[in-house]
This record gives structure tokens, sequence and C-alpha cells, in this order.
């Protein structure tokens, strides 16, 4: 009964609590030997130093650290899940949430967060997984799951992104190809549309076909000559 008061208590809370709204006043990077980008950002992540909780995030930890099964599943590392702790990341899964909490840190749209969301599962699926423990491996799916379920994802966002339509000016993450950056993910390629790669040999065998059952009929024409003099040609080809 007091847990389900306290689920109550902290979902009333979590609606009147607005994202975070430092100002970026901080060169944006990711650790330190990377290159200014001529963007600005809330806070310095280069150092890995802990990323200050937004209200909604320390009650939803809360919430999270007094259920059971979450207490045991939703945190791993020093940036998996609901951990958000600071420090180096422990493996590479743990790098990948902390660019995960980086983007988040950044996001007041629910577009913005999304893309995140978007992001973290790709480089999950991308990873290289020589090496990861078995928790980390198991941790990893886990969150591939939560992660692909935009319903799921909604759960812990400040409810005032739902209302913010466009991302601020200053944010450094705009758009899914910057998103792609943070996490080190390749820019997709546009391919040509599944059905139109099916038909191809098709389209290659008719072409083929054609260019054997109609054979070329036209007279080659020798430089400097014209249509008049070739008229003798034509008519001992007819006879």
């Amino acid at each position: 009964m007091k847990t389900t008061h306290l689920l109550i208590t902290c979902a009333a809370t979590l609606l009147c609590l607005p994202a975070c709204a430092t100002k970026r006043e901080v060169p944006f990077r990711v650790s330190p030997g990377a290159p200014f980008t001529g963007k600005m950002a809330r806070h310095d992540y280069s150092t890995c130093a802990k990323i200050p909780d937004t209200p909604t995030s320390a009650i939803y930890r809360a919430v999270l650290k007094v259920l059971p099964y979450t207490r045991e599943n939703a945190f791993y590392g020093n940036w998996s899940g609901n951990g958000c702790c600071g420090g180096t990341p422990v493996d590479s899964v743990d790098e990948i949430f902390h660019r995960h909490d980086i983007a988040y840190a950044e996001a007041t749209t629910l577009r913005t967060m999304q893309l995140a969301d978007d992001a973290c599962v790709e480089a999950l699926k991308k990873l290289d997984l020589h090496g990861l423990s078995p928790k980390a491996l198991a941790f990893r799916d886990r969150s591939m799951s939560f992660f692909s379920n935009r319903a799921l994802t909604l759960v812990g966002k400040p409810v005032s992104v739902l209302w913010r339509f466009h991302e601020s000016p200053d944010c450094p993450l705009q758009t899914k190809a910057d998103m792609q950056a943070l996490f080190g993910l390749k820019p997709e390629v546009n391919a040509a549309p599944p059905a139109l790669v099916a038909a191809q040999p098709l389209l290659a065998a008719r072409k083929s076909v054609r260019s054997h059952a109609a054979p070329d009929r036209r007279i080659a024409k020798t430089p400097g000559t014209s249509r008049t003099s070739r008229q003798p040609l034509l008519a001992r080809l007819s006879e």
C-alpha cells in the first residue's frame, strides 16, 4: 500500500515538473580530445562528471530504487539505465548510455528525446559484443526492448516536453544527423526502394530479350555520303 501511494504521489508530481532550463554556456564536447564544434552545452560532458539531475529524473530514480525488480534490473555501470552517478563508463554499453544521458540533458522536446532513444537502440544493435559481461549483455537486451517501445519511453520524461514541438535554437542536437554523430553512428545512405531493387533483374532480362528479338535495321551511314548517294544501294538490297 505504501509503495502504491508513493507511485501515485510521484506521478502527480511529475506532471508539474518542467524540463531542465540551464543556460548553455559550455563548449559542447563529449571527450577531452574532441575538437570544438562551435556549439554550446549546458554542462561540460568531456570530464564524465555527474550530470545534475532534473527534478523529474531524481524522483523517477527514487521510485525505481524502491521497487525490487527495477532496483536489480534498471541500473548498470555509471550511466546505464537510471544510474547516472558519473565517472568513466565501465564498458561500451555504459558509454552509449553516457551519450544518451547527454542527449536527454540537452533536449527540451519529446522529438529530440525520441531521436536519442532511436540512436541508442541503433548503437546497441551495432555494438561489438566481444568481451562484454553477461550482466552487460542482459542489460543491453532489456534496454533495446524498452527503448523500442514508444509507449514505455514516455515514462520518466518531463511532461513539459509533450507540448514543446520545436527544439530551442541553441540546442546542439537539432537533427537526426546530430544525434547519430553523438553516438558515433554513420549517416544513413538513401537507398533505392525495395520494390525497385527487386525489379532490377526482371527489367534487365526484358531489355536483353528485346535487344535480341529486334535486330537493328538501320543502314550504317558512311561518313561523307548523303541520302541521295545511298539510293542505289537501297535498290540493290531490295532485289
